[in-house]
């Protein structure tokens, strides 16, 4: 079986409703915790956002992951 057919990938690449809600909903306590502690070494929000990278793709855009201008992960 390849990577690409295994339940759990295929589960994430769907984005139903139910996985875009509890993906803003841990966004929201991500951007409390961020705002509450904006120097902290400790990670914020660790996930395993999948082929997708859902979860990465919505930190970027609400400005809390910064990338470099080739779109990789900024340090």
């Amino acid at each position: 079986m390849s990577s690409d057919n295994r339940p759990i990938d295929l589960a994430m690449q769907e984005n139903r409703p139910e996985k875009q809600k509890m993906r803003s909903l841990w966004l929201e306590k991500v951007k409390d915790v961020a705002k509450n502690y904006p120097d902290s070494s400790i990670p914020w929000y660790l996930t395993l956002p999948g082929s997708e990278g859902h979860d990465i793709k919505l930190h970027i855009d609400e400005g809390l992951i910064n990338v470099t201008e080739v779109n990789s992960i900024a340090e």
